[in-house]
Parts: structure tokens; sequence; C-alpha cells
């Protein structure tokens, strides 16, 4: 995240209770124009025209507290440098932190992207299934079979093996309807 003139921040990296990640950042600078909504109880004080504050874990931990929006609850932090954040938002559920930067768990991923499957499969079913009733209104046998076919293909595509051999979020995207 670039601050505008006047701010600065340090990235922190939160890890929630059930092992998701997150990232949040914590300004330590701010313009006098630019009131903290936690002035009075965050460590802030004046430094010429700024609000400025010192990064310490009490003031950190204040500032996950005082984000009540966090739920799961964050069991742990850590600042770290911008670049240790991914930049995948698609499959943001399957982030973990790895020690070294937020990288994407696969076998989560693998879920996630076969949900992505069932939605689209769930948009492309009614018109294969009108597809069907005319084709049997119109006596067509082989139309019929060949429809069932790309139902059943349509129902199988959460059971592809691509889905499992998908080493990264680039070889999940490639697996369409």
């Amino acid at each position: 995240m670039t601050c505008p003139a006047g701010y600065e921040e340090i990235c922190v990296s939160l890890i929630f209770a059930d092992d998701t990640v997150g990232q949040m950042w914590v300004f330590t600078r701010q313009p006098l124009s630019a009131l903290p909504l936690t002035a009075l109880n965050s460590g802030w004080t004046i430094d010429g025209g700024s609000w400025v504050r010192e990064a310490t874990e009490d003031v950190i931990q204040k500032d996950i507290i005082d984000r009540t929006v966090f739920n799961p609850p964050v069991k742990s932090w850590k600042i770290v440098p911008e670049e240790y954040f991914s930049k995948e938002r698609e499959y943001r559920a399957a982030l973990r932190d790895s020690g070294k930067a937020h990288e994407v768990h696969m076998p989560v991923a693998r879920e996630l992207h076969r949900d992505k499957l069932r939605e689209a499969r769930a948009l492309a079913m009614p018109a294969l299934d009108v597809e069907y009733i005319r084709a049997d209104e119109a006596g067509d046998v082989a139309a019929k079979a060949d429809i069932a076919k790309r139902k059943q293909v349509l129902r199988d595509i959460t059971k592809h093996p691509a889905i499992e051999a998908a080493q990264s979020v680039e070889a999940l995207q490639a697996i369409t309807l």
C-alpha cells in the first residue's frame, strides 16, 4: 500500500485462529489535519505538523483489538516488509504464512477452485436441461445422448485429475468448464 503524503506506516502480517492470514497497516505518522481515530488512547503525540507514535507491541496489539472485524480472531502477528504479502486475491482464503511470505496453500486452493467450478456448473446446467427437453420432445435420441454426455462432463469436472495435479493457482485457473 502506498501512503499518501504525510503518512507513514508499517506492515503487519496477521495469522488467524484457523491459520488463514491477513494483512494490516499500522500508521505511525499522520498529518495533524487527519486526527487518528484512536488519538486519545493509542500513544499518539504531536511532532511538528504531524501526529506520530512508535509502533510498539502494545500499540499494534491495541490496533488489532480495535479492529473487531477479525473473525476468526487473530492468534499471532508480526511486522513484515510489504513484499511479504501475496498479490493473490482470487484465492485469498488459501493464503498461509510460510514464515517467509504469505503463500497459496494448494490443498485449500484446490477446494476453492472446485467450489468455483461448482458455481459455474450450476449456471450451465439449466441451459442443458432445456436442450435435453427440446431434444426429447423432438424425439432426437442422438441429441439427447450428446447432451447427456455434456452434462456428465459437468458433473465430473470437480473430479478432474488435473485439479489434484495442479501445483499453482495458474494451473488451477486453466481448468474451466
